[in-house]
């Protein structure tokens, strides 16, 4: 498993069996663990992800884990 800091952030990524997904300090799962790759370096006051699953590209939002497109 691999994590990255949370620092200002009230989530961070985490590496689950090969998959990226977002908890919330809690530990409750935010972004299910389904992506190839999340793009570490998005802006918290955009408060979306470029997410990648498989050979396409989406977004979500950060502040709820729902896909945008």
């Amino acid at each position: 498993q691999e994590v990255t800091e949370f620092e200002e952030y009230p989530f961070t990524l985490v590496k689950s069996n090969d998959k990226w997904g977002l908890i919330n300090r809690e530990g409750e799962t935010v972004l299910p663990f389904r992506y190839n790759k999340v793009d570490q370096g998005w802006s918290y006051s955009t408060a979306i992800s470029v997410v990648q699953q498989d050979d396409k590209y989406g977004i979500v939002s950060r502040e709820n884990g729902k896909e945008i497109v």
